[in-house]
C-alpha cells in the first residue's frame, strides 16, 4: 500500500472527467463516469485497509482475527466529512447572499439535505438530475458524491466486517480461509447489487445513479482486486505490461463512449479496468502504465482529488449566477481557482501536507491518512450534530410518504377557507397545451378545469418554446413569441395559479446551446416566482410519445425544469414523457399531438397527481 502514486493518478484522472465540463470539454458526454472509477479505488483502499487489520490482529491473537472500525471510520471519513463541511458551509454563506429571497425556502431544504449527508435522497425523491454538468443550478450539486460515498463505503465496510467475523466455515467438507470467505461475500454483493441496479433502471431509471445499493457493486469491484494474491512471477509475462496500458487506454476513452442510452451496460468495462490496475501494480515502476499514473502533477492532484470535485459545483454555481460568460479566459480563472481553494481545503484539514507532498513517494500516501488534524475531529463531530440537528429539526422532509422518482418539489400552499370565486388559473405552453387538433373544449387544460371548477385562460401556442416563438397566425402577438413572454403576460393577469407545460420545440436549441436552454427555463421560472409570489405554480416534465430510451436533449430538458422548480419552489411533475407512450390511440397520425382520448389519459394524469400530493390553491 506505500508509495502507490499510481492509485493517487487513478484518482486524480477521475477527477479530471468530473471537471471537464467546467475547463471546456462539452464532448466529454461520459464526464460522470469519475464519480464510478473514483468508488471502485475506495472499495479497494477500504478492503485492503480492513483486510490488513484482520490479518495483523490474527497473527497478534494466535490466528483469531477481528476488526475495530472505530479505529478505521475517523481516520478514513474525518478527511472527507470535515472538507464537505468546509466547502458546503462557505457555499452556503456565498450562495444565501444571492438567492433570490422567494427561493430561500428550498435552497434551505436542499443545504439540510447537504450537511446531513443525505443529498442523493434529496436527488431521488425530488427526481433531480443532477448528473447533467449544464445543469448546476445549485451549489450543492455534487454533494449527491458525498453522501453515496459515506452511505456505501459504510455499508461495504459492514459486508466485510461480517464476512471476516464468521469464524469458521466450512464448503463441501472442506473449511474455507478467511480470504476465501471475503471473495464469496464481495461475489454475492456485486451480483446482487448489479442487479438491483438493472432492475431499478427500468422502474425508475432517474434515480439510479443516485442509490446507495445501486452503487456498491462498483465498491465490490475493487474489493475484489483488493483479495486477489498476485505472484511476483507474473510480473515476467510480457503481457502484463501491454494489458495494463490497454486498461489505461479503456478508461481514458471511456467517457467519449459512455452515455445515458448505454450507461448501464457499457460501465462494467472501465471499472473492470481500473481494478485491474489498482491489483496488478505492487510495485510502482513495473509497467508503462504505471509510469503514466505517477508522473507529476497526476499524483498531487490525486491528493487534493476530493476538495476538487466539491468544489466544482460552487464554482459552476457561481459562474452561473453571476453570469461571468464561457471564454477561455474565465475557464482558466476558473480552474485555477478551483485548484487554490482545494489545496486551501486539503491543508486546513490535514496535518504537515507540505512534508507530504515533498515526500510523496516515499512514504504511505493512501486516501486513509491517520495523520487527521484537531479540526477534522471537530468536522467529524459537527457532521454527526447535523445530521441529528436535521432529522429532528426537519420532520416533513424525511417523511415516509416521499415515492423515489415520482414524489415532484412541492411546497403546498396551506389551506384556506372554501373560496368565494372559481380558481383563475393560467396555462402556458405550446401546441399540445393549446390543444392542437382538438375542440377546444376536449384539450387536457379545459378537461382539468372542468373537473376542479377552475377559471382558465389558456395562453399557450402552436410552435413556441422556452427558447423560441412561431411568427405565423394567430401567434404573431407578443404573449405567443414564447414561453418566456407568456410568462410575462401570466404576471400581468395576476392569477391563483400557473400551469407550465412546454419545452419539445427546444429540443433541437438544448443541442446546439445547452446552456442558452437552461438558462432560459430557469429564468422563465424564476420570472414567474419573483411576479406571482403567492400563486401555485405547477411545472410539467415535456408531454411525450417517443418510446423509451428518452432523446437526451429531453431528458436534459427535464432537468433543467426540475432544478429550476426545486430553487424556485415550484411544483414539479415528473415522468410524464411516458403518459402516453406506445399507446397509438391517444396520438394523431402526425405521432407528436395527442388525440381527444389522449387529452383525456393527460387530464386523468394531471388529476391524480394533483389530489394525490394534495396541492391547494389560494384565492389572491
Amino acid at each position: 500500500m506505500s508509495s502507490r502514486k499510481d492509485i493517487l493518478g487513478l484518482r486524480a484522472l477521475a477527477l479530471l472527467f468530473v471537471v471537464s465540463p467546467l475547463i471546456g470539454l462539452k464532448q466529454v458526454s461520459g464526464w460522470f463516469i469519475g464519480f464510478d472509477i473514483f468508488f471502485v479505488i475506495v472499495g479497494y483502499l477500504i478492503t485492503k485497509h480492513l483486510f490488513d487489520q484482520y490479518r495483523k490482529n490474527a497473527k497478534a491473537n494466535n490466528r483469531e482475527g477481528y476488526i475495530e472500525l472505530r479505529h478505521f471510520y475517523l481516520p478514513a471519513f474525518g478527511p472527507i466529512l470535515a472538507s464537505a463541511i468546509v466547502v458546503l458551509g462557505l457555499s452556503y454563506l456565498l450562495a444565501s447572499l444571492l438567492i433570490n429571497r422567494d427561493s430561500i425556502q428550498s435552497f434551505n431544504v436542499e443545504s439540510i439535505w447537504a450537511f446531513s449527508m443525505s443529498s442523493n435522497v434529496y436527488s431521488m425523491t425530488h427526481n433531480i438530475d443532477y448528473f447533467l454538468p449544464r445543469s448546476i443550478l445549485s451549489p450543492f450539486a455534487f454533494s449527491w458524491a458525498t453522501s453515496l460515498l459515506i452511505q456505501g463505503a459504510i455499508i461495504f465496510s459492514l459486508v466485510i466486517v461480517g464476512a471476516l467475523s464468521i469464524s469458521t466455515t466450512y464448503l463441501g467438507g472442506t473449511k474455507v480461509q478467511s480470504r476465501q470467505r471475503l471473495k464469496i461475500a464481495l461475489l454475492v454483493t456485486l451480483f446482487l447489487s448489479f442487479f438491483y441496479m438493472l432492475l431499478e433502471s427500468r422502474v425508475h431509471p432517474n434515480t439510479t445513479p443516485f442509490s446507495s445499493g445501486a452503487r456498491i457493486w462498483e465498491f465490490a469491484i475493487g474489493g475484489l482486486c483488493a483479495t486477489v494474491k498476485f505472484k511476483s512471477r507474473n510480473f515476467e509475462s510480457p503481457m502484463l505490461g501491454v494489458n495494463r496500458v490497454i486498461a489505461l487506454i479503456l478508461i481514458c476513452i471511456s467517457p467519449f463512449i459512455v452515455s445515458d442510452g448505454n450507461y448501464y451496460y457499457i460501465i462494467v468495462l472501465p471499472l473492470v479496468a481500473t481494478g485491474y490496475l489498482l491489483w496488478a501494480a505492487p510495485r510502482v515502476d513495473s509497467t508503462w502504465a504505471t509510469r503514466i499514473l505517477s508522473q507529476a502533477p497526476l499524483p498531487y492532484l490525486g491528493i487534493i482529488a476530493f476538495p476538487l470535485i466539491l468544489w466544482v459545483s460552487p464554482i459552476v454555481y457561481f459562474q452561473n449566477t453571476l453570469n461571468l460568460g464561457d471564454g477561455l479566459l474565465v475557464r482558466v480563472l476558473l480552474v485555477f481557482a478551483l485548484v487554490i481553494l482545494a489545496i486551501a481545503t486539503h491543508a486546513l484539514l490535514i496535518k504537515d501536507l507540505g512534508t507530504k507532498l515533498a515526500n510523496l513517494g516515499t512514504k504511505d500516501t493512501r486516501m486513509l491518512d491517520k495523520s487527521v488534524s484537531r479540526k477534522t475531529r471537530i468536522g467529524f463531530i459537527a457532521t454527526v450534530i447535523c445530521i441529528g440537528l436535521s432529522t429532528f429539526s426537519t420532520p416533513a422532509i424525511f417523511s415516509s410518504e416521499l415515492n423515489p422518482g415520482e414524489r415532484p418539489v412541492s411546497t403546498t400552499a396551506k389551506p384556506t377557507p372554501t373560496p368565494t370565486r372559481p380558481a383563475n388559473v393560467v396555462f402556458l405552453g405550446a401546441s399540445i397545451t393549446s390543444g392542437y387538433a382538438v375542440t377546444p373544449s376536449r384539450n387536457w387544460p379545459a378537461l382539468v378545469s372542468s373537473e376542479l371548477g377552475w377559471k382558465t385562460t389558456n395562453l399557450a401556442r402552436f410552435g413556441t418554446g422556452f427558447t423560441r416563438g412561431y411568427s405565423k397566425g394567430i401567434c404573431r402577438t407578443k404573449e405567443c413569441k414564447s414561453i418566456a413572454a407568456m410568462a410575462k403576460v401570466a404576471i400581468s393577469l395576476r392569477p391563483d395559479a400557473v400551469v407550465i407545460s412546454g419545452g419539445r420545440n427546444d429540443c433541437a436549441q438544448a443541442r446546439r446551446n445547452p446552456y442558452a436552454t437552461r438558462d432560459a427555463i430557469r429564468q422563465t421560472l424564476t420570472s414567474l416566482r419573483t411576479g406571482l409570489p403567492d400563486a401555485q405554480i405547477i411545472s410539467m416534465a415535456v408531454v411525450l410519445n417517443d418510446k423509451r430510451p428518452t432523446p437526451q436533449c429531453y431528458l436534459d430538458i427535464n432537468s433543467w425544469i426540475a432544478q429550476a422548480s426545486s430553487i424556485n419552489s415550484i411544483n414539479y411533475i415528473p415522468d410524464v414523457s411516458y403518459w402516453l407512450t406506445g399507446k397509438s390511440k391517444l396520438m394523431t397520425t402526425d405521432g407528436i399531438h395527442p388525440t381527444a382520448l389522449g387529452h383525456a389519459e393527460i387530464s386523468r394524469r394531471f388529476l391524480n397527481w394533483f389530489r394525490d400530493q394534495r396541492i391547494q390553491i389560494r384565492i389572491i
